[in-house]
């Protein structure tokens, strides 16, 4: 999601190479799309409009081409759904988005979002995604929703249109004692809660799911079965809700509430911890839609939240604030889901290492906070090397890409009366804005004749931004925070200017760091994971081939004007 703050760096992103046809009424229709503006708005501009440009319509539900179809609603048991259906959307996506391969991958979520404080009413939407559009940012499309008080109850109906259209879970929950999905550890009540503790159970297997060897695994026959695919081997864990939601979060807690008791953090500590984190929210940078908050605001974070204090704040905040052991303990976590949130990482140290420091990390969960800590989501810790062995990076299978669509689907929503009903037509209104992907693979914009330039690269032409897969990099003058790349060499540079040649070759003009140290050297030397403490920019300017870049960066400086450097993993 975009930050909010950073909504100047996004507003003028503009590809220069292209010269498209100005239509009014389309970039009327998408603009009304993207700020969700209301109805009677646009009517009441649209009036304005009228007598300067009369083939403008006078109405928003003909400007929007808001559909007068009756959407066919089925009754469950405690509320509706409706079907969208996936091959209509992949019909007109593939007309519009003409496809390079044979193959089209997909990953499917469902989750529930509440709609109003004072009312019980919630959406249930079955979500699709495309995942194998390389270089291009696709949201996700809604395939069904359902609306009622409660989760959509009996599942077999909720999910039969589903089922039928893949065609042509009902498993134990993640507080049962065979809850794992993965494997047939048993799980045993201690204090109130199933512990899970074994790192090396069997594993479970598509064929043994089929059978349902493990009876106390399974509540009855998953209507998924229909799909004769596989139920263990197609169900990835999804780190957003395990990691993010479910470790990170527990570790926080623990540490700012007090359990166990030993663990708690004196008052001074938490905030020193709140202090500094607020200070690191000056060096985020665009790809964040949060900056980090106080602990005092624990209990509201969100997911992303937490994954920011996993990958890039925590390991600096907790330093020399909490315990020796607590720290090396989370930097356990931090090294491991580093790894499998990167292809280059995955590539050069392997599943087998981040196996290690997962059954590190469950050990020390034991012996520092107690057997009653291995719950389910520390428990899926012991799988993830695996999933990433047969998925790749984590984040092409998380749910991240879906919570952030959850939201923008709440917001079509702006009246209790029939919200089922809302949502169908506002979707039907942003069928054009959501399936025309957009090629993000390079886009400059913001040219300028400022400089700096150096020699052979005189002649080119020189802006401010590049938009690349979904990274903003931005010369130091415009966005000092933005201005950080990683360098093939694994050289960290900031970027003074970015220029284009006859050829459309972009290329970087900035200076690199010359001094680099690990940031840390437990459980692993940082700099293997080109993590560093970072000193000493070079007066020097140098170019640099823009496909010799492998990421963006973020830096954080401290009192000693020496940088912690990450590059960006999401």
């Amino acid at each position: 999601m975009v930050n909010n703050n950073s909504s100047d760096l996004s507003s003028s992103l503009h590809n220069d190479n292209k010269n498209q046809t100005y239509n009014l009424t389309n970039e009327l229709r998408q603009f009304a799309v993207r700020n969700k503006v209301p109805h009677s708005t646009i009517t009441d501009l649209l009036h304005v409009l009228h007598p300067i440009h009369p083939e403008l319509p006078l109405h928003a539900k003909t400007l929007l081409k808001t559909s007068r179809t009756t959407f066919a609603k089925k009754q469950l048991n405690n509320g509706e759904y409706i079907h969208f259906g996936i091959k209509s959307y992949l019909k007109l996506f593939l007309t519009k988005n003409p496809f390079h391969t044979n193959l089209i991958k997909m990953s499917f979520n469902i989750d529930g979002i509440p709609l109003f404080k004072s009312s019980s009413t919630t959406f249930w939407p079955i979500l699709g995604l495309i995942i194998n559009l390389q270089g291009i940012k696709q949201k996700p499309f809604a395939i069904g929703v359902f609306c009622g008080t409660s989760k959509p109850a009996p599942l077999s109906s909720f999910l039969e249109d589903f089922i039928s259209e893949l065609s042509e879970l009902c498993t134990k929950s993640h507080g049962g004692y065979s809850s794992c999905d993965k494997c047939t550890v048993e799980g045993e009540y201690i204090n109130r809660r199933v512990v899970l503790d074994s790192t090396s159970a069997p594993r479970r297997t598509d064929e043994s799911f089929s059978l349902q060897i493990d009876e106390g695994h399974h509540t009855g026959i998953s209507p998924l079965t229909q799909l004769n695919i596989g139920m263990v081997s197609l169900f990835p864990i999804d780190y957003m809700h395990s990691v993010c939601l479910g470790v990170m979060k527990k570790l926080l807690t623990s540490w700012v509430s007090g359990y166990p008791i030993h663990v708690r953090l004196d008052s001074r500590s938490v905030n020193s911890i709140s202090t500094q984190l607020k200070h690191l929210g000056l060096f985020v940078p665009y790809e964040f839609n949060r900056k980090p908050r106080s602990l005092s605001e624990l209990p509201r974070y969100k997911a992303t939240e937490f994954r920011t204090f996993l990958l890039y704040t925590g390991p600096i905040v907790l330093n020399k604030i909490i315990d020796v052991a607590l720290y090396e303990h989370f930097m356990l976590l931090h090294v491991a889901a580093t790894v499998l949130l990167s292809k280059r990482h995955l590539s050069n140290l392997g599943c087998d290492f981040v196996q290690t420091l997962m059954n590190k990390f469950i050990k020390y969960c034991k012996l520092t906070y107690g057997l009653e800590y291995l719950v389910y989501n520390v428990h899926t810790l012991t799988h993830l090397s695996e999933e990433a062995n047969i998925y790749g990076p984590l984040d092409t299978v998380s749910a991240f890409p879906f919570e952030n669509y959850l939201g923008e689907m709440k917001r079509f929503i702006r009246s209790p009366n029939k919200p089922l009903e809302q949502l169908c037509q506002r979707l039907k209104e942003a069928n054009d804005e959501f399936i025309n992907a957009k090629d993000l693979t390079l886009l400059y914009s913001i040219q300028h004749f400022d400089g700096p330039l150096i020699e052979n690269y005189f002649n080119c032409k020189q802006y401010k931004k590049l938009f690349s897969n979904n990274l903003l990099y931005v010369v130091k003058s415009f966005s000092n925070k933005n201005s950080y790349c990683l360098t093939k060499n694994y050289k960290v540079m900031q970027i003074s200017n970015i220029v284009v040649d006859n050829n459309n070759n972009i290329f970087f003009i900035g200076n690199k760091f010359l001094s680099y140290q690990p940031l840390f050297d437990y459980p692993c030397n940082s700099q293997d994971l080109n993590i560093y403490r970072i000193s000493s920019l070079s007066s020097d300017l140098e170019g640099i081939a823009f496909n010799n870049i492998v990421t963006k960066c973020m830096l954080f400086v401290d009192a000693n004007e020496t940088w912690a450097c990450f590059p960006l993993l999401h």
